[in-house]
């Protein structure tokens, strides 16, 4: 993938800028806090203003690289209601021309994407393309683009797309996910609600966040404002790159509340490239949600929460509070370690599991599906 190391530099240049003094002082109707200095003071307020400098340079520089990605599909929606004695005279039938069963309507649905080569190729969610083979893809000027979808990945919820690229495109990098820390300052820019080119800020608030869905994925989390839209949009550092990618909030009220997560870069960059050069990307899946057994039980291994309908898990009988103690004779004493052996495996290889259920241990086996 082709990388635009002009806008790479041209964000490097304005991150060192940030220990550059500006010649402004602060406002003089703000007063130093007690026991600060004025001097201290306009020191504090300069470092300020220049990471509002980085700020504003840094959503102009990225923002021509962000696009929004318009999925339409088709539904079916029941045909206006019309009382049947009336459909019995047939100048009213004919009228109506109502059909007995169901109508379609075309429903569109909006998320984010951006750019990673200049060659046309766009990344995003696949739950915002779901399974339509053709996108709009709508830049920062208005203008919008044709966009076949290359594949995707439910296991990872990563699709790509493939636009014939403008001359002007402009790409962004991608950083290094297992670089990120706790305290990091984060930017996230996407189309919430529609609102196009949203650009709200934060810090990485925890990583390897796991057991928020099935994939196994550990998750970076942050407080950058994400709302419904945002999903497939960046999570960048401070540099200008790509860390992650929004995918989902933690919400009792379906509004941001300051939890949201994003995929690792490094977790998908071989998995893109994969789907970009038109490589599969089938997974084996065993059907579970697992999470960690708390320290005060007497037991290792991967509790069972949930079982997903007609997976492995299901058709071998585990049920919800199984824990799973092993895995072809290898020992599971958390969540993590099924996983990890899960995950090289092949759609249609059969797993041998020892079980715990109500203190007794149980093996079955399991054939693993496509996720």
């Amino acid at each position: 993938m082709k990388t635009d190391w002009k806008m790479v530099s041209s964000v490097l240049l304005l991150i060192l800028f940030i220990g550059t003094p500006l010649t402004a002082e602060s406002p003089h109707f703000l007063q130093p806090p007690p026991g600060i200095s004025q001097t201290e003071f306009d020191r504090v307020y300069r470092e300020g203003a220049n990471l509002q400098v980085v700020y504003r340079a840094l959503y102009h520089t990225v923002r021509p690289a962000v696009v929004k990605v318009i999925a339409e599909t088709t539904v079916e929606s029941p045909s206006r209601s019309v009382p049947p004695e009336v459909l019995q005279d047939p100048f009213w039938r004919r009228l109506f021309q109502a059909p007995s069963q169901q109508q379609q309507q075309r429903v569109q649905s909006f998320g984010t994407g951006f750019v990673i080569d200049t060659f046309g190729l766009i990344v995003t969610n696949k739950h915002v393309v779901g399974n339509v083979r053709s996108v709009t893809i709508q830049f920062m000027d208005g203008k919008t683009v044709a966009g076949q979808v290359q594949g995707s990945d439910g296991m990872t919820d990563v699709a790509v797309i493939k636009i014939d690229p403008p001359a002007d495109l402009q790409a962004l990098p991608l950083g290094d996910s297992d670089q990120a820390a706790v305290g990091d300052i984060v930017v996230a820019v996407g189309n919430p609600f529609g609102l196009d080119g949203t650009f709200t800020t934060g810090v990485v608030s925890g990583v390897h966040r796991a057991n928020l869905d099935a994939s196994g994925m550990r998750f970076i989390q942050t407080d950058a404002s994400i709302n419904q839209g945002n999903s497939g949009g960046p999570l960048l550092n401070l540099r200008g790159e790509v860390i992650g990618i929004n995918r989902m909030i933690f919400s009792r009220s379906g509004d941001s509340a300051g939890i949201g997560f994003a995929i690792p870069m490094n977790a998908v960059k071989s998995i893109i490239q994969k789907i970009a050069s038109g490589e599969q990307t089938e997974r084996a899946f065993l059907g579970v949600e697992i999470v960690e057994i708390p320290q005060q039980y007497n037991i290792r291994g991967a509790l069972v929460t949930g079982v997903y309908q007609e997976s492995g898990a299901f058709h071998a009988g585990i049920n919800p509070r199984d824990v799973i103690v092993k895995v072809d004779n290898r020992t599971v004493a958390s969540p993590d370690d099924l996983v990890e052996y899960i995950s090289h495996k092949h759609v249609g290889d059969v797993v041998q599991l020892v079980v715990v259920r109500s203190g007794r241990q149980m093996q079955v086996q399991a054939e693993l599906k496509a996720f």
